[in-house]
């Protein structure tokens, strides 16, 4: 703790030096990702959104994003480290935006550099194949932004609607396959990347419930169809089965993924659900609701979000 308040005190120090708001360096954009790491953590999530833009734009300020300016500029045994920390920044940017509903600032097509390598480390190996399907995965989430969300979304057809959901939802499963290939039994903290592992595959569900709604006429009513309804129902089954976030679960490691986990979660299966619920009355969608409160309930004390969203999902009962 004492380590983390003198990092913050020189934190704000440097804030108050304007060269650190508008110098692109690898120092500044390392010490904006810890900022936006610390805000989610508290959590301020369009703090931590404001930082990680900031991150960004000296990612793009710097050719981070491009492979090409990345070997030019910037020495072979530091390429790594950079390549780490611009996709970090990717994915921080990305599990924000979506909750936010805010506009990602980084498009995937101008993005060609590649991924840190695989550590040769057999118990590091399985994190950095995670890292990387989970970078897969926010691929997914701004493509769904582009396609769905976007104001030219708004006139496609339902026959271009129904591609777009069909080709996301594909991709998805692709990658949650991929996901369950990862051998977590030599992984340092197994138990850890198993707890990651299942809190991905919440989001997984989540987005494909968002993409499935999503598949209806914007100049309509919204409706809810078999896809969204079994993907929500999953959403909340998976987010109920993540083992941190189970009583007694106490690791400090264990803590910030439940931090993260209720930071970036999406409001629309429990909706999804609850609205399900008002129209059929099936005693298993009350049940599954009252078990994501449990959840919640049981975490408010860990994650602020957690008590809030455990305030909204008390009305649903």
């Amino acid at each position: 703790q004492s380590t983390r308040r003198i990092c913050e005190r020189r934190f704000q120090r440097d804030l108050e030096d304007h060269s650190t708001l508008t110098t692109p360096s690898f120092e500044n954009i390392r010490t904006f990702l810890l900022a936006a790491f610390i805000a989610m953590e508290q959590p301020q999530t369009h703090l931590a959104w404001t930082y990680i833009s900031i991150a960004a734009g000296m990612c793009h300020s710097l050719g981070y994003h491009r492979k090409c300016t990345l070997e030019r500029t910037v020495e072979a045994e530091h390429r790594q480290l950079v390549r780490q920390v611009f996709w970090t920044v990717y994915l921080i940017d990305r599990s924000t935006y979506f909750v936010l509903g805010f506009k990602s600032n980084f498009v995937d097509e101008e993005i060609d550099q590649p991924h840190h390598d695989l550590s040769d480390d057999p118990q590091q190996r399985p994190w950095d194949e995670y890292f990387r399907v989970y970078t897969a995965f926010s691929r997914q989430q701004g493509r769904f932004q582009r396609t769905s969300l976007s104001a030219a979304a708004a006139n496609l057809c339902d026959k271009q609607r129904q591609s777009i959901v069909d080709g996301i939802s594909t991709d998805i499963s692709d990658i949650q396959c991929t996901l369950q290939s990862i051998n977590f039994q030599e992984a340092r903290y197994p138990d850890s990347l198993t707890n990651a592992v299942c809190a991905a595959h919440n989001q997984a569900y989540s987005l494909l419930t968002c993409v499935h709604w999503a598949r209806s006429d914007p100049q309509t009513r919204p409706m809810i169809n078999h896809e969204c309804q079994r993907y929500a129902r999953l959403a909340l089954i998976t987010f109920t089965n993540v083992p941190c976030t189970a009583e007694g679960s106490l690791l400090l490691r264990d803590t910030n993924l439940v931090t993260w986990m209720f930071t970036t979660y999406s409001f629309v299966p429990m909706m999804v659900v609850y609205i399900c619920l008002l129209k059929a009355n099936d005693p298993s969608d009350r049940d599954l609701l009252a078990r994501t409160h449990h959840i919640l309930e049981t975490n408010k004390e860990r994650s602020k979000d957690a008590a809030r969203l455990c305030e909204v999902v008390s009305v649903f009962l």
